[in-house]
């Protein structure tokens, strides 16, 4: 008859470590560059072929370059001539996204980039693709013909921090920022105090905060006006031209609709009117995320009826972002340690299985390297969040019951159980991300923490104890 005995015990994670310890101390290693030729790039076509500021141009082909052995440019060349009859020269050179081999997108604009008045009208000329490799190689394609219509549009004037100088073409800030937006629609009638040019601005109101005046009262977000989450638009009428501003900090009387342009009628009265000063982006909600995706999109409808959208992508960071990749490095381990006495396998065998009752404890600690000046904050919650693990708390052997082994003890053998302390060590890259976009290394964190490793150690005989399978205790690094 075969006997089953159950023992407490920990049981570490350290077997895990196998395949999650290296050199790599925490960070991202960087992709290597294959070494191969430079291909032949051939183009077939470009779509759509009538655009507005801000939509994706596709262009399709083959033997595009991809990131590991250099990029691919295109180079447009050729006439502008505008609606109204203004004709420009064209020599327009910009980096497309690479897809894959066949396919490249190129989001056009930010404004009109065939045009230096920004006007709506056609470019007619060719496209030439163009692979430049790291090596300093270039191999251009046959040049391509094609014409362009560029049409009605809303151009960004102004998309940034109101307390920083910014590109237009804005694609990441920090959370809890005032924002300014100035956006000018072309190619639309101007509005006028007798027929206006409605703007409608659409956000997700999780990831936006309204700050304004609502019946004589200052205050942000009214309860009665703006929903907790989802989307909410806010209207604007344009009544001296084609520009409109919002969160400048001077009080811009809007109108403020819950949900879609579409989802219902656009009412403007006295009792959804508010007067908004300022539009900030939301505080990070979960400290584990070091960014949330955004975006505003815009709508203009002229007297006539005529409208025109566009959308706004925008990444909005923590000024302080914990890269961790989910990596550990072995510090050290300690000499493995009985925790029973002998176990024997009787006359039939008998398995054995292993669950928590007694600990070890330990102390977790952190610690921050960095040679930037000026100092930048990061929070224990941050990094908690981003480690998965309580970076300046105990830790215990119980920690990790859901972790067992379990073992057969053959007829006549005996066993002994034994632990491994081993202290390991994860590391996150610090990233400073700043209001416009830009971003600075700021050092690493250094988390210590603790597993532990088991082991069933048999012989014939007992005592003495066996001894155990584990190595003796090292300092590796």
């Amino acid at each position: 008859m075969r006997h089953t005995t159950s023992i407490s015990l920990f049981v570490g994670i350290a077997l895990a470590l196998a395949g999650g310890c290296g050199g790599d101390e925490g960070g991202t290693r960087p992709n290597p560059r294959v070494k191969r030729e430079l291909p032949q790039p051939v183009l077939q076509m470009i779509a759509p072929t009538a655009v507005s500021a801000g939509d994706v141009v596709t262009v399709f082909g083959s033997g595009f370059a991809d990131d590991q052995i250099g990029q691919t440019r295109l180079v447009f060349t050729g006439v502008f001539q505008s609606t109204a009859g203004n004709i420009e020269q064209v020599n327009l050179e910009v980096t497309p996204t690479y897809k894959n081999q066949g396919m490249l997108e190129w989001r056009f604009g930010p404004n009109i980039p065939f045009s230096a008045k920004n006007e709506t009208g056609t470019f007619r000329g060719i496209v030439q693709a163009r692979n430049i490799g790291f090596d300093g190689s270039q191999k251009q394609a046959t040049p391509l013909s094609t014409q362009v219509q560029v049409r009605p549009s809303i151009l960004i004037k102004q998309f940034r921090p109101i307390s920083a100088g910014c590109s237009p073409d804005l694609k990441d800030t920090t959370d809890d920022t005032k924002m300014l937006i100035e956006v000018e629609a072309v190619g639309l009638k101007a509005g006028n105090g007798v027929a206006p040019l409605r703007f409608v601005y659409t956000f997700m109101k999780q990831h936006f905060q309204f700050e304004g005046f609502f019946s004589g009262q200052m205050g942000l977000d009214p309860e009665g006006l703006f929903p907790q989450s989802g989307p909410v638009s806010i209207i604007r009428d344009v009544t001296d031209g084609n520009t409109s501003l919002l969160g400048s900090g001077v009080p811009s009387t809007t109108y403020v609709h819950q949900g879609t342009p579409g989802s219902s009628g656009l009412s403007t009265s006295v009792d959804n009117m508010f007067q908004l000063t300022h539009l900030r982006t939301a505080p990070l909600a979960n400290p584990q995320a070091n960014n949330y995706e955004a975006s505003i999109s815009i709508m203009a409808i002229d007297s006539t009826g005529q409208s025109i959208t566009r959308t706004i992508p925008l990444t909005v960071w923590a000024p302080v972002e914990v890269d961790y990749d989910g990596g550990v490095t072995e510090v050290e381990s300690f000499d493995p340690v009985p925790v029973t006495g002998c176990i024997s396998g009787g006359d039939v065998g008998r398995d054995v299985t292993y669950s928590e009752m007694t600990a070890e404890s330990r102390s977790r600690s952190f610690k921050v390297k960095s040679e930037v000046g000026g100092g930048f904050n990061v929070g224990v919650a941050q990094l908690n969040a981003s480690f998965g693990v309580e970076v300046d708390g105990a830790v215990t052997s119980a920690s990790s019951k859901d972790l067992k082994i379990s073992g057969f003890i053959l007829p006549n053998q005996f066993a002994v159980f034994y632990r491994q302390t081993i202290q390991i060590e994860r590391v996150a890259k610090l990233r400073g991300h700043g209001p416009c976009g830009n971003t600075r290394a700021l050092g690493e964190v250094v988390v210590t923490d603790w597993i532990w490793a088991p082991d069933l150690a048999k012989a014939k005989s007992c005592p003495p104890l066996p001894p155990s399978n584990l190595a003796p205790g090292k300092r590796f690094k």
